[in-house]
């Protein structure tokens, strides 16, 4: 590895304890200091766009962008308010579309409504915004709430879900099929 991709890596942390997002330089082996950005229980933090953008989530479904993490806050936020909000802090992962510059969140409803979906963030920078997409299926009417999503490494159009019940959810485009506890 080159010095000058040590010299250019960033450590950016959650920190519970302290409650605050940090970024920090790491250009070599002495401890650096980090930066507080926004103080907080930050408990995701997600890159899209093959690594050049930052997402992260707060307790109940606030989500901010950052487009420069490096020099920049945040630019957009999306707030998901359901009637009723299936986990504390609803988990994002990165689209599996390297160069796609949005992030998935489990959990709650778009619309306000009661429910637990698959939603898709996007963010728009022709209006600097942030687009939602709420797939049509409820994981409350599998038993549980959607509480964790992992792409497959081999098919971007598959998806696992585990649900609180111990009952895992696997999805293909339409299909879904109920997986008992593993």
């Amino acid at each position: 590895m080159s010095d000058r991709i040590l010299q250019t890596r960033i450590l950016y942390s959650p920190d519970h304890r302290i409650r605050v997002f940090q970024k920090g330089f790491i250009p070599g082996t002495n401890p650096e200091p980090l930066v507080q950005v926004i103080s907080g229980d930050y408990g995701h933090i997600v890159f899209t766009e093959n690594g050049q953008r930052l997402w992260t989530v707060y307790p109940g479904g606030w989500v901010t962008y950052y487009p420069t993490p490096r020099s920049s806050g945040s630019v957009a936020s999306y707030e998901i308010n359901s009637d009723e909000e299936s986990v504390w802090i609803p988990p994002l992962t990165a689209s599996p579309v390297m160069s796609e510059n949005s992030v998935y969140m489990a959990g709650g409803n778009i619309n306000g409504g009661k429910g637990s979906h698959l939603i898709k963030l996007t963010y728009k920078p022709q209006n600097n915004d942030i687009e939602a997409i709420q797939f049509p299926f409820n994981f409350k009417t599998s038993g549980g709430e959607l509480s964790a999503i992992a792409f497959s490494p081999f098919n971007s159009k598959k998806y696992i879900a585990p649900l609180p019940t111990g009952n895992f959810i696997f999805l293909q485009m339409a299909v879904i099929i109920l997986l008992s506890k593993l």
